[in-house]
């Protein structure tokens, strides 16, 4: 697995967005073509887009289904989301 973070793409408070995060919205890109074969069998691409935390998850149909990778980019926003609570209750 490969974890790429662009950062982020725009200024947030200019872009009057409240929300923390927006999970499977538009991809965000990757490093590759499509159809070019990569060391990675799964890619999480996330970057901060109009005040928004994305992420986008590429994955190789070959070698996993659909609703796996659903399920681990489910937890993983669920961790983020906690992470976010915590840090706004301190």
């Amino acid at each position: 697995m490969v974890f790429n973070y662009h950062g982020q793409a725009d200024d947030a408070q200019r872009a009057g967005e409240s929300e923390l995060y927006h999970a499977f919205g538009d991809p965000i890109g990757r490093e590759q073509r499509p159809d070019e074969l990569t060391g990675h069998p799964v890619e999480v691409v996330g970057a901060v887009q109009a005040g928004r935390l994305r992420f986008t998850w590429y994955f190789s149909r070959n070698v996993h289904h659909r609703a796996t990778i659903d399920k681990v980019a489910e937890d993983f926003a669920d961790a983020l989301r906690a992470i976010a609570r915590h840090i706004s209750e301190r």
